[in-house]
């Protein structure tokens, strides 16, 4: 992975720690979620000092501070780079072709059947089933963004190509 593509994972990682606070205030998050999600947080966030010493690729996000990310340790961006690399994969546009709108719902059955370490992350007494619940969260919400940046770079490409701009030639690559 590249350098920018690192910059934006670890982005999404800290968009995700917020997403995964707001859901804690929700009334109708189960109590189960709230506490597993409310444990990640607390252990899995960080400051931009620790951040930076971890030498997780944070330089997007401090130009973004403004928007309120948390910086989110380095092993957490280790558990979604997972994720990324199997997105990088496999959703392309042959995967598109042969399996259509199901290929995001196929991709995130795969990786929901195995831990790739979200259980490491939560304190000691997380179960299974709160590895699980808390990974299901990250991936529903990694999947919809993943789905929804690839059809906005794959229409980009072909509005640009019809158009003869080759500046996005590179858009399966991020």
């Amino acid at each position: 992975m590249d350098k920018i593509h690192e910059e934006c994972i670890y982005f999404i990682v800290g968009a995700m720690v917020k997403a995964a606070n707001d859901k804690i205030q929700q009334q109708k998050t189960s109590d189960s979620l709230r506490e597993s999600l409310r444990s990640l947080v607390m252990l899995q966030t960080t400051t931009k000092d620790e951040a930076k010493e971890a030498e997780a690729p944070t330089r997007r996000v401090e130009r973004r501070e403004a928007v309120s990310l948390n910086y989110a340790s380095k092993e957490l961006y280790n558990v979604i780079c997972k994720y990324e690399s199997v997105y990088h994969i496999l959703l392309n546009e042959d995967g598109i072709k042969k399996y259509g709108e199901g290929l995001l719902k196929q991709i995130n059955a795969l990786l929901s059947r195995k831990d790739v370490g979200m259980k490491d992350l939560l304190s000691v007494w997380a179960d299974d089933n709160d590895a699980r619940e808390v990974s299901t969260f990250f991936l529903n919400y990694y999947t919809n963004l993943r789905g929804k940046d690839y059809a906005r770079k794959y229409n980009a490409q072909i509005i640009s190509s019809m158009h003869g701009d080759s500046s996005c030639d590179d858009w399966r690559d991020s």
